[in-house]
């Protein structure tokens, strides 16, 4: 029997697992069997608990006018959108928004919590530096 336990992410623990292989095949230790194995399913549960990855740079997020925290990081690795057209983020999360918005290099304001309801400027809008986009987040239907 071969057996890894892992956390993960290091600096912020969100989950645990434990591997086992009951009848493993030709591997000798449990790094060579089940490690592989926890990579696999920790980077799916890091994905579904949406915590960022580290190898990304931050986007800068201001919200009510003050930046959040400096533990805080989010980031993006979303294709890059029509860079004079402002992309329709309602009804995404808000890191699926920052996401969308971090190519355009736009200063993002947040109020609320939840989802995409409503923001400023409107889809499909021409842009123009510097981008202030606004978001307004919240539990509701995005009215799309």
């Amino acid at each position: 029997m071969l057996s890894f336990v892992g956390f993960a992410p290091v600096d912020d623990p969100r989950f645990v697992a434990l591997v086992m292989l009951d009848e493993p095949r030709h591997e000798k230790w449990g790094s060579e069997a089940a490690a592989p194995i926890f990579s696999a399913i920790g980077r799916e549960v890091l994905r579904y608990l949406e915590v960022a990855p580290r190898d990304v740079a931050p986007v800068q997020i201001v919200t009510g006018g003050e930046p959040l925290a400096p533990r805080t990081r989010l980031m993006s690795t979303a294709a890059v959108p029509d860079a004079t057209l402002m992309p329709d983020v309602r009804g995404q999360t808000l890191r699926q928004a920052l996401a969308a918005l971090e190519p355009l290099q736009a200063q993002v304001q947040v109020d609320g919590r939840g989802r995409v309801l409503q923001q400023t400027p409107p889809a499909g809008a021409p842009l123009a530096p510097p981008i202030v986009a606004r978001l307004t987040l919240g539990a509701g239907d995005a009215g799309r």
